[in-house]
């Protein structure tokens, strides 16, 4: 059966718990708990968003609801700004007022941006979004659509932890893993296939 959207998935995931026809209910909560897993480990082309943050004048806009994780920060002035990263013990060192100028620094708290100096200005945040949960009203995503053995396996392993059956964790553990392990490789080997190789440095004829 093709896997290709969540009814096939828990379609596929009663015949592989056949033994344990009472866990249907919990197969939802296994492919939520599988998704957040991928969000852990997963940073792929696929996940990369931008979004503009309009930030107020205390220098502070609110995150996307999908955000996950930043790749970059940059003030949208004239000219263009890249931002760097602050600790709160360097705003306190470098910012112990709060004062207006030409952004410098940002540090990203809780779902918030803030920049600093503090200005009232759009900011590119480049970011990693998460992977979208399956639901009867979204039942597809980009994982299902590439790789729909991966969301199976990995709900798998906590339905046969939900069984106490070790056995059967460690297998589609191993199984999760190791599809896991091949996407990360195709990505890599799909990014840098047609990068020539250059050797750095001086190099002699």
């Amino acid at each position: 059966m093709p896997l290709g959207d969540l009814a096939s998935i828990k379609a596929e995931m009663r015949d592989w718990a056949i033994d344990r026809p009472d866990l249907v209910p919990k197969f939802q909560d296994c492919i939520d708990m599988c998704t957040n897993d991928l969000n852990k480990v997963l940073r792929t082309r696929q996940q990369q968003a931008v979004a503009d943050l309009v930030t107020d004048s205390n220098g502070v806009a609110t995150l996307p609801p999908d955000y996950l994780e930043w790749r970059a920060v940059t003030a949208l002035t004239s000219p263009r700004v890249a931002l760097l990263p602050i600790t709160p013990e360097g705003v306190a060192k470098l910012y112990p007022d709060t004062y207006g100028g030409i952004p410098v620094h940002f540090m990203l708290q809780d779902d918030q941006l803030l920049v600093w100096p503090t200005h009232a200005n759009t900011d590119e945040l480049l970011y990693y979004k998460k992977i979208p949960y399956l639901t009867e009203a979204s039942p597809t995503n980009w994982v299902t659509q590439q790789n729909p053995n991966l969301i199976l396996t990995g709900a798998m392993k906590y339905v046969e932890a939900y069984k106490r059956n070790m056995q059967g964790v460690q297998l589609f553990g191993q199984l999760y893993s190791g599809l896991i392990d091949g996407m990360i490789r195709d990505m890599k080997r799909s990014q840098w296939t047609r990068v020539r190789a250059r050797v750095s440095g001086r190099s002699t004829p």
